[in-house]
């Protein structure tokens, strides 16, 4: 997780209903995990990069890796802003 803090919005009559955050929240979190499953499925193949020499694999699988990691994080924040909705509906 990055340095960055989870700031979770506070619900409020002159705001944006507690409901309507959640939702678009979860809505949001749910195409993360789709991504996270699209990117897994497609995963390097070894095969696929062999002729451009012996290490690019590796630095392709680490990127894929890295991608992954990244979307994960973001997913975690998301999370712990969505629990702390939940908390004040």
């Amino acid at each position: 997780m990055t340095d960055i803090e989870a700031i979770i919005p506070l619900v409020h009559l002159n705001g944006t209903s507690g409901n309507d955050l959640y939702a678009e929240l979860y809505e949001s979190l749910q195409a993360i995990d789709a991504a996270i499953d699209a990117l897994r499925r497609g995963a390097p193949n070894a095969r696929d990069y062999y002729p451009l020499g012996s290490s690019i694999f590796e630095k392709a699988k680490a990127g894929h890796f890295y991608r992954i990691e990244r979307l994960t994080d973001v997913r975690a924040e998301l999370q712990v802003i969505l629990e702390g909705l939940a908390d004040q509906l």
